[in-house]
């Protein structure tokens, strides 16, 4: 049979949002591929086994994994005999395990509650459990339709990476387009349609007409404008306390999945609401305790800019572990004179609520940040970032951000951390980027998300979804000739 014609075996990794699962409803039909096995959140795990038939294609429920599922894991066990060779592959030096270690921490409700013992423990077993199914069902390749951020896909990507089987990550552009990495979170494909200028020309448009986008809008308003609907909400969590207090039900859509000493499950719904009361009074709260260490910007003094990014972004961890982001502020005044200031600014995000996770910031996190110099200043929330990116003398770019684009518009000299998607050098530290440099085309159409302006799991663009499902199988073809 000709080479061609031959179905390449496939697992997709977390094609969770609805936008998402009409690109896997697109390579699905690809008479190119068969799709194996496929990961996915509760949100649409019904939806899919709807698009894929059940005999051949395995389907597993994220969340259920991550905790330890009985109706995954009742036989897996360390103890257990198999394959000795692939279980002897932990035992060598991983970067990729190293992070899943790190990104454990995602898991807690509480900073520490998943010990370091505990930790090992759920790496191994996922160990057991990704090496019989990659005994079972070998693909040729997996693609995962986000940045990894969950602690199996470091475990997963680990034995990927040491037995040779190819792998690449789907990124987010703008919410528009999307390019590729590659297990090291190195962008990787010179063959896309767009250099990055081409590519956030509209967007570069925008904030050089000091203008916002819709999603922009949302995203910058006030902290303080959100009191009143978290108030009504904070009321409503506390009816659901006592409702469930009374209800003893498990939540199967979360994230905490400790139950006790080395044991591991879903979460009760009457813990999480008590975790998302916390949260919630943290996005009061935080906002008043980022104030009073902030202020205006003084477009009088010459400053470099670094914004933050928000929560656990995975554009920080993984993507640049294991820097801290006490790291990055040192990194970043390597580049100050002795009478400039450095500006930052708390990505708005960091004060939405957002449950599925805890709090990222600790009460300390601005004071100490400041203590690490006294030309450090935290600016408020409400300024206008486009004005403080084109009134500044440079500015500290994190990876694809959108302080990137207006930096790039505004022609200002930009330090850059992480992977870029000029010419996909990585840099650490923060290296400057040279006008001269040759942008290169990594940027692809067609994305896992839709352009709207709230970040909705829900809307579905079906031409962007045709176009992406076209570029990885385009993607899978050119790594087939490398």
């Amino acid at each position: 049979m000709d080479k061609d014609q031959i179905k390449r075996d496939i697992w997709l990794m977390r094609f969770t949002s609805k936008q998402q699962c009409e690109v896997l409803k697109e390579l699905n039909k690809s008479e190119k591929l068969r799709i194996i096995l496929s990961t996915v959140c509760p949100n649409n795990f019904e939806l899919q086994h709807q698009i894929f038939d059940d005999n051949k294609t395995l389907i597993l429920n994220n969340n259920s994994i991550c905790y330890l599922d009985q109706k995954y894991f009742k036989n897996i066990s360390l103890k257990d005999k198999y394959n000795s060779e692939i279980y002897n592959l932990y035992n060598l030096p991983s970067f990729h395990n190293y992070i899943g270690l790190q990104i454990l921490e995602r898991f807690e409700r509480h900073k520490g509650e998943i010990s370091f013992e505990e930790r090992n423990y759920l790496m191994k077993i996922q160990h057991v459990f990704w090496s019989n199914l990659l005994l079972e069902r070998r693909p040729e390749y997996v693609i995962f339709a986000d940045i990894p951020h969950m602690y199996y896909e470091f475990v997963l990507m680990d034995l990927l990476n040491k037995l040779g089987i190819k792998s690449f990550i789907v990124g987010n552009f703008l919410r528009d387009k999307h390019y590729f990495m590659d297990n090291k979170f190195n962008v990787i494909s010179e063959s896309g349609e767009y250099t990055f200028s081409e590519a956030s020309y509209e967007r570069m448009e925008i904030a050089r007409n000091s203008s916002q986008t819709q999603f922009d809008k949302v995203l910058n308003k006030s902290p303080f404008k959100e009191l009143p609907k978290y108030s009504k909400l904070l009321l409503k969590k506390i009816a659901g306390l006592f409702i469930f207090s009374i209800m003893r039900k498990n939540y199967y859509k979360g994230y905490f999945i400790k139950q006790g000493y080395f044991k591991f499950g879903p979460n009760s719904r009457f813990n999480e609401l008590i975790y998302d009361l916390k949260y919630l009074l943290k996005c009061i709260s935080f906002p008043i305790i980022y104030r009073f260490h902030s202020s205006k910007v003084n477009f009088d003094k010459e400053y470099i800019y670094l914004p933050l990014l928000s929560g656990y972004e995975n554009g920080l961890h993984p993507n640049l572990s294991p820097l801290t982001f006490y790291d990055i502020v040192k990194l970043a005044l390597a580049h100050l004179k002795p009478n400039q200031l450095l500006y930052i600014k708390e990505h708005p995000a960091q004060f939405v609520y957002r449950v599925h996770q805890r709090y990222a910031r600790p009460i300390n996190f601005y004071r100490k940040i400041l203590s690490i110099d006294n030309r450090i200043r935290f600016i408020n929330i409400e300024e206008n970032s486009t004005k403080i990116i084109k009134n500044s003398i440079a500015v500290c770019a994190i990876n694809f951000t959108s302080t990137f684009v207006e930096a790039k518009a505004f022609k200002k000299k930009i330090y850059c951390l992480g992977s870029n998607l000029i010419n996909g050098k990585k840099s650490f530290p923060f290296t400057e980027l040279e006008d001269t440099e040759k942008e290169k085309k990594f940027i692809h159409e067609g994305s896992p998300w839709v352009k709207n302006p709230i970040q909705s799991l829900e809307i579905v663009d079906m031409e962007k979804a045709k176009q992406m499902a076209r570029s990885i199988i385009r993607q899978i073809e050119e790594n087939e000739n490398n």
